[in-house]
């Protein structure tokens, strides 16, 4: 009752004392316990002179009227009357993501025109898990750094008084976000049997996070490990893939990265893996689709030309006669694409020999490999 008379005051609620007034003890529509009434309801005279039900219907729907009036101005329940003391309303509850901010909500109010002072606090179960850029303004700055949950205390004094409330606030986990995988292969083609270099990335907002990671190679192999909170987000892994018999194959690489909060984040990436032979093919295939424009002059002898040399090139890697194979793409095939020396070139459109010329570099340096595996 202190804390209301103080905060609010105290109103007369009128009216009362006028409807009574003809509805008193000895009226016939009395709204009074008359000493009999009070023997017959509780057994003594107690109740006498007390409002019965009338009584109390009225007085009720005076003071709801007169509460209304008083805390809903207008009659306008959507909108209260502020109080009329010193209050600390710090807004929430709040969510908000790893390594996301957000403004925080300041509701505290004062009727009177004293400045305010702040001091916004964090619970321990949000120490190191959240922060705040500036504990004593009125809008701080709430930053996400690790899953948790845990309060935040806001207390406002004025130059008389104080007052505290607390809310909520949540970090919520954001999974790892794992970025395309990249290869050291020309247009995701590779070679039985030679290495692949994978490089993948990936970033999370959760700076203390730890992670799993998990290479998946498409053929049944795989790799995993751990990763501290400080450690690179840069992971790299290497896989041969060995010859079974079909010329070419396409595998569907995977990394996945788990966070210690079992958020997942994952990429994939699909590469072809074929024999020499299959790669000659693939090139001799290309050039005999180039349009006669990609040609220096009479197309079609200078196409038929150069398919025979890769038939010449594909006999040697059967053979396993693979220096024989280099020196003729390097040296009778590679050089009249290579647009080094312009009038020597047989293949003049830029684009096409980017391309041929990427192939050859590539079957070269496998064919070199096997060099080494004989």
């Amino acid at each position: 009752m202190s804390l209301v008379e103080g905060g609010f005051g105290w109103n007369f609620v009128d009216g009362i004392d006028e409807a009574f007034a003809t509805h008193g003890y000895c009226a016939n529509d009395h709204w009074i316990v008359r000493l009999k009434e009070s023997f017959a309801i509780q057994g003594d005279g107690i109740g006498t002179m007390h409002p019965n039900s009338k009584g109390h219907d009225l007085m009720g729907k005076k003071l709801v009227d007169k509460i209304v009036q008083d805390f809903y101005p207008g009659n306008d329940c959507s909108n209260p009357r502020r109080p009329q003391y010193l209050l600390a309303d710090p807004g929430g509850p709040y969510m908000v993501l790893e390594g996301s901010s957000i403004t925080l909500q300041n509701n505290s109010y004062t009727p009177f025109d004293d400045p305010l002072s702040y001091e916004w606090t964090l619970s321990a179960d949000l120490l190191s898990k959240a922060s705040l850029d500036n504990s004593n303004a009125k809008n701080p700055v709430l930053k996400g750094i690790d899953d948790a949950t845990g309060s935040l205390s806001l207390r406002v004094q004025d130059s008389t008084s104080s007052n505290m409330n607390s809310t909520t606030v949540t970090v919520i986990n954001v999974p790892p976000t794992v970025n395309p995988i990249q290869d050291d292969l020309v247009e995701h083609a590779g070679f039985f049997n030679k290495p692949v270099n994978f490089t993948g990335s990936f970033t999370d907002p959760g700076v203390l996070d730890t992670h799993t990671f998990l290479w998946e190679f498409g053929d049944g192999a795989a790799a995993s490990g751990n990763l501290p909170a400080n450690a690179s987000k840069t992971l790299t892994s290497s896989h041969a893939y060995v010859y079974a018999g079909a010329e070419i194959a396409m595998y569907r690489i995977a990394l996945t990265v788990t966070d210690d909060d079992a958020g997942t984040g994952r990429n994939e990436l699909t590469v072809t893996i074929r024999t020499a032979q299959q790669a000659a093919l693939e090139l001799s295939s290309y050039i005999n689709n180039l349009p006669d424009s990609c040609f220096s002059k009479k197309a079609e002898n200078q196409r038929n030309t150069l398919i025979a040399k890769l038939q010449e090139v594909l006999l040697s890697i059967n053979a396993k006669r693979y220096q024989d194979a280099n020196n003729k793409l390097l040296y009778d095939i590679r050089v009249k694409a290579d647009g080094i020396v312009p009038s020597e070139d047989w293949i003049t459109d830029r684009d096409a020999q980017n391309k041929i010329c990427a192939y050859i570099d590539a079957v070269v340096s496998y064919l070199k490999f096997l060099q080494g595996q004989a």
